[in-house]
């Protein structure tokens, strides 16, 4: 028995949560009025005799009825992003007076039929009046109440999100900490050596690419955010490095509007992009290795991309000695738990080159700290 209880409980939430709660929200309001069905049915259909029996199974079909209608609404609803409250309200009580008309002039016609041959003569003004008005308003209300319960579910679900992003930073930091050594003391050792070098010689020149990499690392590792600005600084200095390494078989070109620097972005999110560039562009690339780094508002969206010449190889992230595979799908979760559904990722060749592009719908508001609640949060899915 115990376990057949738990057996048919993990099934009906493993069921959507929006069917749960329209299932539930019906079934009660069709006890709830029943009585009042009961009396008005009574009423108005006196010489049809109608039978108790008539009446519960009209008000059983009714009901399904409306939960259909609800459930054809939600599909509507379900991928509007409405951000007027007055168009808001507008949209619901439009579509809800279209599923009045089609409850009262198509539907309970035919429901009544099934209790008695429906006389449409019989029926007052008053009473249609009446019906259309409580039809309208209960299937505005219902409107409103999923849009409350889906915002309720969306902060729900922001809020996990928020939680497992910060849960798989402080992961990410402490196997930093176990894997590398001692970054305080490896920049204190590279500008040790830059007061003893010359600083144009290609030893100077690597020396400070890692010095400013390394000073930007430790000013910002405990932050979710830095500024685009920061991060495509942070990242010509990685490029320094490279440059020494690869001499003129590299080649770096850096387009960025002014206007996007100031943008919120993860930390080390150009990074992997880059250096996945150089790697796979200089095994299929002529020389020498183009490598373009963009970034432009298009409108009110953040496009970003890092290209390179030569063609598309897809990583093997299976392999230990191959991390770049590793980089980019770390940096696909990133995305997935700072931006969720606010961005687009995604690598195609076109005309030559290879680019990893990113969008951000809206810049101004990635999933930042806005609770102090630390505890772990269940996923509401399909609302």
């Amino acid at each position: 028995m115990r376990l057949y209880h738990f057996v048919s409980l993990s099934a009906f939430q493993r069921i959507p949560l929006f069917w749960r709660w329209n299932f539930a929200l019906w079934l009660v309001y069709g006890i709830g009025s029943f009585p009042a069905h009961y009396i008005v049915i009574k009423r108005s259909m006196q010489m049809w005799e109608p039978t108790p029996g008539n009446i519960v199974a009209y008000c059983s079909m009714s009901i399904v009825a409306s939960f259909a209608i609800t459930s054809v609404m939600r599909s509507i609803f379900r991928p509007l992003q409405i951000r007027s409250i007055i168009l808001g309200i507008a949209f619901i009580a439009s579509l809800a007076w279209l599923a009045t008309l089609l409850k009262t002039k198509l539907i309970d016609p035919a429901l009544y039929n099934s209790i008695a041959e429906y006389r449409k003569d019989l029926v007052t003004t008053n009473q249609t009046i009446f019906t259309l008005w409580y039809h309208w308003g209960m299937y505005s209300v219902w409107g409103l109440l999923y849009f409350l319960a889906r915002g309720y579910v969306a902060d729900r679900n922001k809020a996990r999100l928020l939680y497992e992003s910060e849960a798989a930073q402080r992961e990410a930091e402490i196997r930093m900490l176990r894997a590398q050594i001692n970054p305080h003391f490896l920049f204190n050792a590279l500008n040790t050596i830059m007061a003893d070098v010359d600083s144009d010689s290609n030893t100077g020149r690597l020396t400070l690419g890692l010095s400013e990499y390394f000073r930007y690392s430790l000013a910002n590792r405990s932050k979710m955010f830095v500024s685009l600005g920061e991060e495509i600084d942070a990242t010509l200095s990685y490029l320094k490095v490279e440059a020494v390494r690869y001499g003129d078989r590299l080649q770096v070109k850096v387009d960025i509007d002014p206007g996007c620097r100031k943008f919120p972005v993860p930390g080390v999110f150009i990074q992997p992009l880059v250096e996945n560039a150089i790697k796979h562009g200089r095994e299929t690339s002529d020389h020498p290795l183009l490598i373009e780094i963009s970034a432009k508002l298009d409108e009110t969206r953040l496009v970003f991309s890092v290209s390179n010449t030569g063609s598309w190889r897809e990583p093997q992230i299976s392999q230990p000695e191959n991390p770049s595979g590793l980089g980019l799908e770390n940096l696909r979760r990133r995305l997935e738990l700072q931006y969720p559904q606010n961005h687009h990722f995604h690598i195609e060749e076109k005309q030559g080159k290879v680019v990893a592009q990113i969008t951000i719908n809206d810049p101004t508001a990635p999933l930042t700290d806005t609770t102090n609640e630390k505890t772990p949060f269940s996923a509401d899915r399909d609302y």
